[in-house]
């Protein structure tokens, strides 16, 4: 079966559980796609512009068929989903296309595509849930799931040693440097 799984993140920045999935894909699927979304711009939510956090992929996943895009955000779900679909056009026919979620039953993007479904023109759509609290670190003496809010702060409170486990071990040096 030809299949593509999508990820869609902000990955402000790139975590251990965000690089768990994408292994994960890679060695499940025949296609990886990251949409790297946002509004383009960079703030204190989004502090990482769509070409740095694509440079971070790029060296995480050297010599890997891992397919990087940018999504941007529209005025609306449907065209939000429309775009995706362009997106998945742009990279072939599959027989199967599964986006992943930490949480099902809450995360907008995947309630958007819920709702649109039929406009992505692909008969077999899966979602797939790999819970958040799966991937966890010891942070402030408590093990506490990973998300990339629980890095950007310790890294702001200048905490990167506390939270460097956190990070993969292939982009932990730009990670602190874009943020320091």
């Amino acid at each position: 079966m030809n299949t593509l799984w999508i990820i869609i993140w902000r990955l402000q920045p790139p975590t251990v559980g965000h690089t768990t999935l994408i292994d994960t894909a890679l060695r499940d699927n025949d296609l990886v796609l990251v949409l790297l979304w946002g509004n383009g711009e960079v703030d204190d939510k989004n502090p990482l512009s769509f070409e740095q956090r694509d440079e971070l992929l790029q060296l995480q996943y050297v010599n890997q068929d891992l397919l990087i895009d940018y999504l941007l955000d529209k005025n609306s779900d449907e065209a939000w989903v429309d775009s995706i679909s362009g997106k998945i056009n742009t990279f072939g026919l599959y027989d199967q296309v599964t986006f992943y979620a930490g949480d099902l039953e809450n995360d907008s993007a995947i309630l958007a595509l819920q709702k649109y479904e039929s406009n992505l023109f692909i008969d077999n759509v899966c979602y797939h849930e790999i819970a958040r609290s799966n991937v966890t670190t010891m942070y402030d003496w408590a093990q506490t799931p990973i998300s990339a809010t629980l890095v950007r702060k310790a890294v702001w409170e200048w905490k990167f040693e506390d939270i460097k486990r956190a990070i993969p071990k292939n982009i932990r040096k730009e990670i602190k440097a874009l943020f320091s």
